[in-house]
């Protein structure tokens, strides 16, 4: 059993607000309603989202966790870069 400060549990923490707004950008008509010609919106609240959720485990003794976080948060980011082409 895993326990609170663990870094693949951050690793997984830090994956859900990615994947929650993979999910609506695919298979819903959101993308549309919130920010229509922006591909990136949806994505930039994730990565807010795991930035809340770093500032909680830091200051709650939870760095493991955070550290996980941050990268899934940090791979997810050079992904998006990636796919959407934003530099370069």
């Amino acid at each position: 059993m895993m326990k609170g400060n663990n870094f693949v549990l951050g690793m997984a923490i830090g994956l859900l607000f990615p994947m929650v707004s993979y999910l609506l950008t695919t298979y819903t008509e959101l993308q549309q309603v919130v920010a229509p010609g922006k591909p990136a919106a949806i994505y930039l609240v994730a990565g807010l989202g795991n930035l809340l959720l770093l500032r909680y485990f830091y200051r709650n003794d939870g760095e493991r966790t955070a550290k996980g976080i941050m990268l899934t948060t940090f791979i997810g980011i050079l992904a998006l870069v990636y796919t959407l082409k934003i530099l370069g």
